[in-house]
């Protein structure tokens, strides 16, 4: 099941119109033969090598969200999140060997959040210090 909670859809992706049956071998596949060796792969990171003889599609196996970058050779990849009814994501990748970095970055709503969340506390223990010094 694609449940994360008690509640089915409570946190995944609008994307996501339908749970896969089966849980994905690896983060990372190619929709045509190619060599693909994973350096680094943790929740929000995944450095590889991705070798192919022709031009191959790049599924990443994980729930798309804004911020997710795919960078191959340092260059930001174009990014297809409509393509599955599983919310996953996918790029193009031309023939060679190419490095691949698939992160999720904060977007700038993130950040904003972050800052309101972090004045807020700042806020709060000042007040709290000003009633308790009274």
């Amino acid at each position: 099941m694609c449940a994360t909670t008690t509640w089915i859809d409570e946190y995944l992706p609008v994307d996501v119109k339908s749970c896969p049956l089966m849980t994905p071998k690896n983060d990372l596949e190619t929709s045509l033969p190619a060599h693909t060796t994973i350096i680094k792969n943790d929740f929000i990171d995944i450095n590889s090598v991705v070798t192919t003889p022709t031009s191959t599609e790049l599924i990443v196996n994980k729930y798309y969200f804004p911020g997710w970058h795919i960078y191959i050779d340092g260059k930001a990849g174009k990014i297809n999140h409509a393509f599955s009814k599983y919310g996953i994501f996918k790029t193009t990748i031309s023939p060679g060997k190419h490095t691949v970095r698939v992160v999720l970055e904060k977007t700038i709503l993130m950040w904003v959040s972050d800052i309101i969340s972090l004045l807020s506390l700042i806020a709060f223990l000042y007040y709290t210090w000003k009633i308790a010094k009274k």
